[in-house]
């Protein structure tokens, strides 16, 4: 088992990140789409969470961009 990294790279200055993860449940159709905001210092902006009805897991993750 080995362990990796991970790390959060900043946004250029005078531009905002946003980081979009998604849940889904094959048999209801449906999940959540998370979104983060920060800014180049990495200062929170805001989240959000959103129900949605999708018929895959990556269409869930399209309706969060």
């Amino acid at each position: 088992l080995s362990v990796v990294l991970v790390t959060w790279t900043p946004p250029s200055p005078g531009f905002i990140k946003l980081n979009v993860d998604a849940s889904w449940e094959a048999s209801l159709g449906s999940g959540f789409v998370g979104v983060v905001a920060r800014n180049n210092a990495g200062g929170f902006l805001g989240a959000g969470r959103y129900s949605v009805k999708a018929q895959s897991v990556a269409m869930a993750e399209a309706f969060g961009c």
